[in-house]
């Protein structure tokens, strides 16, 4: 195993498409996702530490020692591909011992760890098969295997579940998750899908035109956000343009349009306007007001209720303010609210969080993929 270490990796196309500076450290063990939209740079910043794209400056470590110099195959390093990448004439068993073989590994020992490989994906007995004779998930499967059986101290995934359907997919999720903790590898995996990085991670780099824009744990990512980027992305969101009318130990009241709202978080160091984040979840309806001060309360009526299901998106209208979404289970009585129904819009001060007004990049600094 090994620490992994990205110092200000630096990747450029061209002036207009760069990607970087980019830093991040992967303790031994950890599960660390680079997640983002497409064309923000994470399957870039993967090759580069694969060592299939040269970096234009910056280092890539691994136990403190630099490898940016030298080829993929002597790095110790595994990747799974996003297409799986098998070989169609090859079995299942010389599809996972292909690498092996390169390496001129003993005989013995490629039997060994192409049964132990296969077995640690649930493939066992199924080495004299062909990949058009296995499912897309069973290809994932083989692909993973291949990378296992080489051992190799840093484990990369690029997008491996992006071609499966959404039930397929959140199995092969759960059982990744499962193999990663039980084998104890260095991984690090790219995704767009923020559900997949919640649900795997130690910790995510997010990334958005090039460059990080937070590094923390889901929980951090989620709860709080460093950006109008990150809440933007990392789940659904109330996002308000804010003015700060005063802030003291009380907390902080801001204006949103016609709306007052009162926030437990920090003032962003000097700032006069903000981005109010409130996440639909936090919102909580009621016919009638509540008793009790501790909490922001908006007069609100029902603009449309889509229903999901075990859940509600509850679409609120706001006398002279911007339209709020509310998600919440269903419930008898709610499924039947109506368009115009008036309600009370409950949120804590502890919910109304305070991110800094976004400032667009350079277009220099987007980044692309070739």
């Amino acid at each position: 195993m090994g620490d992994l270490e990205v110092r200000a990796l630096v990747k450029r196309y061209s002036d207009s498409a760069i990607v970087g500076p980019v830093s991040f450290t992967v303790a031994d063990g950890e599960f660390l996702s680079l997640l983002g939209p497409s064309g923000c740079g994470k399957t870039t910043t993967l090759r580069c530490i694969a060592g299939f794209e040269t970096p234009s400056s910056g280092d890539v470590l691994i136990d403190s020692r630099s490898i940016a110099g030298r080829p993929p195959h002597r790095r110790d390093v595994g990747l799974v591909f996003q297409n799986y990448a098998l070989f169609p004439h090859l079995t299942v068993g010389e599809n996972v011992s292909f690498g092996l073989r390169l390496r001129r590994r003993p005989a013995s020992e490629i039997t060994r760890r192409v049964h132990d490989a296969l077995s640690l994906v649930d493939l066992a007995g199924l080495e004299a098969r062909y990949p058009r004779q296995l499912s897309g998930g069973q290809q994932q499967r083989v692909a993973l295997a291949r990378c296992l059986a080489l051992e190799p101290s840093l484990l990369l995934l690029d997008e491996p579940l992006s071609n499966l359907d959404l039930k397929l997919r959140l199995q092969m999720r759960t059982e990744l998750k499962k193999l990663q903790r039980r084998l104890g590898k260095t991984t690090v995996y790219v995704t767009h899908d923020q559900g997949e990085a919640l649900a795997l991670s130690d910790r995510i780099v997010v990334m958005s035109r090039g460059h990080v824009e937070q590094i923390g744990t889901p929980r951090e990512i989620y709860e709080s956000p460093r950006t109008r980027f990150v809440a933007d992305f990392i789940g659904a969101s109330n996002l308000l343009a804010g003015a700060v009318v005063s802030a003291g130990a009380a907390g902080v009241i801001v204006r949103a349009g016609a709306l007052e709202l009162r926030s437990t978080d920090r003032t962003p160091a000097g700032a006069t306007t903000v981005t109010v984040l409130i996440r639909p979840e936090r919102i909580r309806l009621a016919a009638t007001p509540p008793p009790g001060a501790d909490v922001n309360r908006l007069p609100v009526r029902v603009a449309d209720v889509v229903y999901l299901g075990e859940d509600l998106q509850v679409l609120l209208d706001l006398d002279g303010g911007p339209t709020l979404t509310a998600s919440l289970k269903a419930t008898l009585a709610e499924k039947d609210w109506a368009a115009g129904t008036a309600l009370t819009a409950c949120i804590a001060p502890d919910d109304v969080r305070l991110l800094p007004v976004a400032v667009d990049a350079p277009v220099a600094s987007e980044a692309v993929t070739p």
